[in-house]
């Protein structure tokens, strides 16, 4: 995660580090659990992983956070990558 926050920074000031959680039950503390007025002003979650095997794992865990923050008028975004050569041992 620490590669994925120093290159957000880098594309955009607003990526910082407290806006960035490395965990689904992290993020849904923030908002439903701990909620702050900071919290109460998200309209976006964008959801990261660096690998999605069939996807059916991340699909699951991305519906119950929907249900979870259908009240809130959370947009959820969701995007992975894999690092080819580290699989394939190039």
């Amino acid at each position: 995660m620490g590669y994925v926050k120093d290159t957000l920074h880098e594309i955009d000031d607003e990526w910082t580090p407290n806006k960035l959680f490395t965990s689904i039950e992290e993020a849904k503390n923030f908002l439903l659990i701990s909620p702050t007025k900071k919290s109460s002003r998200v309209k976006k979650i964008v959801l990261m992983d660096d690998f999605v095997g069939t996807g059916k794992t991340a699909d699951e865990r991305i519906k119950h956070l929907e249900d979870d923050l259908i009240n809130l008028g959370v947009d959820i975004y969701f995007f992975a990558w894999q690092e080819w050569k580290k699989v394939l041992n190039f």
